[in-house]
């Protein structure tokens, strides 16, 4: 009877495990809404992207990779225009999403992939994108989210291609 309780607990255990690595390995799509794009000084590549990654965030967490001040100064270079006099961000709202050189066809998230889990104020979600070829290879495309702190793997930063969350199709 006793040695029952155990396996019955056991399997509870295992299973209660099991779903919690399934819920935290799911992947969540974020809907997104293209707000604008403007033209980068050169052709953007995989090789040399802007600010060394093909994708990142935008929000005014001071953690985040990529400051609105870096921004405006990027978009400043290209355009010669003050991006507040374009675009107007509301960052409580939402978190906007920049792409160079690509459409932006998906983005997700997973809890598993989180950054700061246990030792930041406000963790951040390493985000997964399926990228399409521009055919303006000068674009850089900006889009809105819910907001949520997302950003593209730091890790992977010095490789683009060997960066497993981010997914080019031909």
């Amino acid at each position: 009877m006793f040695r029952n309780k155990i396996l019955v607990a056991t399997l509870i255990l295992v299973i209660a495990i099991i779903l919690c690595i399934c819920f935290l390995k799911k992947e969540n799509e974020i809907k997104f809404v293209k707000i604008g794009s403007f033209d980068w000084l050169k052709p953007i590549s995989s090789d040399n992207p802007p600010f060394g990654t093909l994708w990142w965030s935008i929000t005014q967490a001071p953690e985040s990779y990529i400051s609105l001040a870096s921004f405006s100064d990027l978009y400043k270079r290209a355009t010669g225009l003050n991006i507040t006099d374009t675009y107007e961000f509301d960052f409580d709202n939402y978190t906007y999403i920049v792409v160079a050189g690509y459409e932006l066809q998906n983005i997700s998230y997973n809890r598993w992939d989180i950054w700061g889990r246990f030792t930041a104020k406000y963790p951040w979600y390493h985000g997964k994108v399926v990228l399409l070829p521009e055919e303006n290879k000068r674009a850089i495309n900006i889009y809105r989210i819910e907001r949520i702190l997302i950003t593209s793997d730091e890790h992977s930063r010095g490789s683009i291609m060997d960066d497993r969350r981010i997914v080019i199709l031909d």
